[in-house]
């Protein structure tokens, strides 16, 4: 399943540097669709054999919904959560077999992500963000232990209580980070943050008079040196 994130400038703060403004400090992962595949289809299958209703009906009655998110914010625990699942899809299953549907829906690594990670970790700190809940983070801590441990950290949201695309969530992690939060909207004050170094500019422009007065100078030479040309073979000198 396909997330969508939402891209968020985070500026570090407290950092005494000469580089400019702009340069990356810091990377933030997405953990489903970006370093683990996922597929929630899978769960679905699997919760089929537990209720009256095919697998097409499972199917479109499971959504994200209400307390999908509130699950993830860690608003309800696994208990009623489950039950709300167990309701909606009208399954005769387990909190245990409930989970074991629930927990089938990890495929695997991405693996072209994780070394584009390991490459930038040279770099960058790394940090990960998943909106997911306890049962979830039990599996995924369990199933990838050594790609989890590639981030500086792990940032989940039943335990921050707020889950992405919502503000809070990003903010929070800037904080945490270190960094500083602002909205893509406030595009005056980002054009300030991101305008290149005062000096840099400068000397950017005293370089291309200097270009320019050396093209004039070139260009007076050439000239000069025509007419001396033509002035000789015209025996005018």
């Amino acid at each position: 399943m396909q997330q969508q994130i939402e891209a968020r400038f985070i500026r570090r703060k407290g950092r005494q540097s000469m580089t400019p403004p702009n340069q990356v400090e810091a990377l933030l992962f997405d953990m489903g669709g970006v370093v683990i595949e996922i597929d929630f289809d899978l769960a679905i299958q699997r919760w089929a054999t537990q209720s009256r209703l095919s697998v097409e009906e499972v199917r479109s009655r499971f959504s994200m919904d209400t307390a999908y998110e509130r699950h993830e914010r860690g608003e309800i625990d696994a208990s009623e959560y489950f039950e709300h699942l167990r309701n909606q899809l009208e399954l005769d299953a387990s909190d245990e077999e409930i989970t074991a549907g629930w927990n089938a829906i990890y495929v695997g690594e991405i693996s072209e992500s994780i070394g584009h990670v390991a490459i930038a970790k040279e770099q960058l700190p790394c940090y990960l963000f998943t909106n997911s809940n306890p049962t979830h983070q039990v599996a995924w801590l369990a199933i990838f232990p050594e790609m989890i441990a590639t981030f500086d950290e792990v940032f989940v949201s039943s335990e921050m209580g707020v889950r992405k695309p919502e503000r809070a969530a990003v903010a929070a992690i800037a904080g945490a980070s270190g960094g500083e939060y602002r909205e893509l909207e406030r595009w005056a004050e980002l054009a300030h943050v991101l305008r290149p170094l005062p000096v840099l500019v400068r000397e950017q422009q005293r370089l291309g008079a200097e270009i320019r007065h050396v093209l004039w100078l070139l260009l007076l030479t050439v000239l000069l040196t025509a007419e001396w040309i033509l002035r000789q073979r015209s025996g005018m000198l």
